[in-house]
């Protein structure tokens, strides 16, 4: 349950690629055939001169002007195009697509997944050939084209390895996958279009300390990123209050996490949700679910100075 992907369907004939589906990001990206890294060799990759329907966009004279993307775990840069892509019924007639010429990072080297399929709030809009707009952002290209109602995506998101990883809705939501109310939450503008809102606490146990300070956490809801992650202050704090052993003997026993959004009643996740259970030579070893920030990624955003940016990702949405 570290990786969840899905199959897209791209071009005239369609070609299957696995692709992340990414609330972290916006843009959706395969490999193309001009790769020549292990990484795109060893995937999937894409030919835009063997669909009928693939266009490359953002050229001038000759020129290509190519865009570079940055993760948490990597990097890519790619080729701007328009071109069908379908997704599960759902068909989308000109879509926005990059298609990677360049991969560096060792998470797509080792993947199982080809790409990418982002679904955060930005986007960018090209015009084609014709003088119509492309949009990047995959929702709203769906929406523009008729083929979904409303620009939403929702997950639902399996634990158990093997017995169907979960579910992605996109257009709306699926009654059947939860019981009770929705909840909503206003996101925070200014946050590089990120699904962002505000953690005003964040405790362990019975413990009052907010590890979330003062002016409260700034947690990005996603599904790319498979731990919690949080600046070595926040995940250090959190990890030593849990004390797991790794031999797991206390799992049952440590405190629970308790996430505070804004005036909302507390989300409670006992140590086990937010432990990784790892098999290795028949031994069970334990793991937390929360990691460093690192160097890679942003540790507070502008106009949010004192708020921690912790990273939701699918550790906590399970």
């Amino acid at each position: 349950n570290m990786q969840y992907f899905g199959e897209v369907r791209i071009g005239t004939p369609e070609k299957k690629f696995r692709v992340v589906f990414d609330t972290g990001s916006f843009i959706l990206w395969v490999p193309d055939v001009a790769c020549e890294g292990f990484a795109c060799k060893t995937h999937h990759q894409y030919a835009i001169h063997n669909s009928a329907t693939g266009e490359v966009l953002d050229e001038t004279k000759a020129l290509v002007k190519l865009a570079y993307i940055k993760y948490g775990t990597g990097s890519m840069v790619g080729v701007k195009a328009a071109e069908t892509v379908h997704v599960g019924n759902l068909a989308v007639p000109s879509a926005g697509v990059l298609v990677a010429t360049i991969e560096d990072g060792a998470v797509f080297r080792v993947s199982k997944f080809d790409g990418v399929l982002g679904f955060s709030r930005r986007d960018l809009i090209l015009k084609n050939k014709d003088g119509h707009h492309v949009h990047y952002n995959f929702l709203t290209a769906a929406k523009k084209a008729g083929s979904i109602k409303s620009a939403t995506i929702s997950f639902f998101l399996g634990s158990s390895t093997g017995l169907g990883g979960g579910a992605a809705i996109i257009g709306g939501v699926d009654k059947r996958l939860f019981n009770g109310p929705i909840t909503y939450h206003d996101v925070l503008r200014r946050t590089s279009g990120n699904w962002a809102l505000k953690l005003t606490t964040l405790r362990v146990g019975k413990d009052k300390k907010n590890y979330c300070g003062k002016k409260g956490c700034l947690a990005i809801i996603d599904t790319g990123t498979s731990l919690i992650v949080a600046p070595d202050p926040v995940t250090n704090g959190i990890t030593g209050a849990l004390a797991i052993k790794e031999d797991c003997s206390n799992i049952k026993t440590a405190p629970d996490v308790h996430f505070g959004f804004g005036n909302e009643k507390l989300m409670s996740l006992t140590a086990s949700d937010l432990t990784l259970q790892m098999m290795a030579w028949s031994q069970v070893s334990c793991k937390t679910s929360f990691g460093s920030s690192g160097k890679r990624i942003p540790t507070q955003f502008p106009h949010y100075d004192g708020m921690p940016v912790v990273i939701l990702g699918d550790a906590f949405m399970r």
